[in-house]
């Protein structure tokens, strides 16, 4: 069998990554999906078994049993009608087998239509591919704080 050529090889990792990043977007898609449907199982099928998750308000849970025990007591019907559209901002390739991925949080109610009562978030996923497959290895949520960043963009304006 013939070696492959240069142009071959780079044409083969492109193939590869766009089929990463396209696999990176359906997991995305799948905890969308997830937290909208209130299934937690679901949800715990994403993530890698060593997982640490830090919520919204800054609780830290670490390993799968602590994270499958918080998303079955909060991840339910009593959550209301507040769910979030996702939509990934950026995809940061850290090795072959680890990714970055920032996405936006928008709420929205029951029907789609925006919910202003609850605000945006802006999680960072770190995702580790184990056995061809990309899971979520850390979870960082982050409330989205317009006004808070505003200020402090001015005050390190102010700084110069």
């Amino acid at each position: 069998m013939p070696a492959k050529t240069s142009s071959e090889s780079t044409a083969s990792q492109q193939n590869a990554r766009a089929h990463d990043v396209a696999r990176v977007h359906e997991i995305v898609a799948q905890v969308e999906k997830t937290q909208r449907n209130r299934d937690p199982e679901g949800f715990m099928r994403l993530l890698a078994s060593e997982a640490v998750w830090v919520t919204a308000l800054g609780k830290r849970l670490t390993g799968w049993d602590e994270i499958n025990a918080f998303t079955h007591k909060m991840l339910t019907p009593a959550l209301g009608e507040h769910y979030a559209a996702y939509e990934i901002a950026h995809i940061t390739f850290l090795s072959e087998t680890v990714v970055a991925v920032n996405v936006v949080q928008k709420p929205i109610d029951g029907q789609g239509k925006p919910d202003g009562d609850e605000p945006e978030g802006h999680p960072l996923y770190v995702m580790t591919k184990v056995d061809g497959n990309w899971l979520i290895a850390v979870g960082q949520n982050t409330r989205f704080q317009a006004d808070a960043i505003a200020a402090q963009t001015k005050a390190a304006g102010e700084q110069e």
